[in-house]
C-alpha cells in the first residue's frame, strides 16, 4: 500500500460528515419549527428524527476514527 496522508484524508472525511450533519439537522429543525404553535418561542428540538440523526453521526464518527486507526497501524507495519 502506498503511503497516503492519513491526517488530511481523515480530516476531510470528518469535515464531510459534519457538513452532512449540519444540513440534515437544519432540515429537521425547520420542519419541526413549522409544526410548533405560533406562541412558542423557545423549545428544544428533540424529535425522533433528530435523535436518530445524532446516533447515526456518533456511529459514523466512531467508524471513521477506527478506520484511520487501522490504516495508521497498517502503514506502521509496512514501514
Amino acid at each position: 500500500m502506498g503511503k497516503i496522508d492519513l491526517d488530511e484524508a481523515e480530516k476531510a472525511e470528518l469535515l464531510a460528515l459534519g457538513k452532512e450533519y449540519a444540513a440534515r439537522s437544519k432540515k429537521i429543525r425547520e420542519a419541526w419549527r413549522k409544526a410548533l404553535p405560533p406562541n412558542v418561542s423557545r423549545a428544544e428540538c428533540n424529535t425522533a428524527d433528530r435523535k436518530e440523526l445524532e446516533a447515526e453521526v456518533k456511529r459514523r464518527y466512531g467508524e471513521i476514527l477506527e478506520k484511520y486507526k487501522a490504516l495508521r497501524a497498517e502503514q506502521e507495519r509496512d514501514q
